[in-house]
């Protein structure tokens, strides 16, 4: 298992006792799952004095916030879910599902040691994206006053068909 920290600043203390005058060597490995979005970001290199305002700043733009997003969405869906308990109104069920599914899809954004094998991960990650578009579709297509029924049946087969292509085609 790899640690993702795909969206998570990394910051790095180098002891000064392990530099050398002159030309100093860093050597970087990476290592990633396929199409899971591996890659290298912007190294910056400097006093830590430096480099740690900018990397609090990144953390806090690219992790806290985007957790504090995710809670109050969540937070929607409880108290979609809460009215839906009381009015029995389809839209309010459907907003409770879209939130409470995005907060819970969102998580990969902040994972970074996950709990299950990195193929089903993906193919969770992607697939719960999709869902969340289908349950927006038809959240926007009732809130207009509109039923599509058939449409609404292949949107289902799509989310249902998704994944299994998914795991197939590995």
């Amino acid at each position: 298992p790899v640690a993702r920290h795909w969206n998570r600043p990394l910051l790095f203390a180098v002891s000064p006792a392990l530099l050398r005058p002159g030309l100093n060597t860093i050597h970087v490995r990476l290592w990633a799952y396929a199409n899971s979005r591996g890659g290298l970001g912007e190294l910056r290199l400097g006093p830590e004095t430096l480099l740690h305002p900018q990397y609090e700043q990144r953390y806090f733009v690219q992790t806290i916030l985007p957790q504090l997003c995710n809670i109050v969405v969540a937070a929607f869906g409880v108290f979609a879910f809460a009215l839906w308990l009381k009015q029995r109104e389809a839209l309010y069920i459907l907003f409770a599902v879209f939130t409470v599914l995005w907060a819970i899809r969102s998580l990969h954004m902040f994972a970074r040691d996950i709990p299950v094998n990195a193929f089903y991960w993906d193919i969770w990650v992607q697939s719960s994206f999709g869902w969340c578009a289908l349950l927006f579709t038809v959240l926007a297509i009732r809130m207009a006053g509109l039923h599509w029924p058939r449409f609404e049946k292949v949107l289902l087969a799509y989310a249902v068909l998704g994944p299994v292509l998914m795991y197939f085609s590995g």
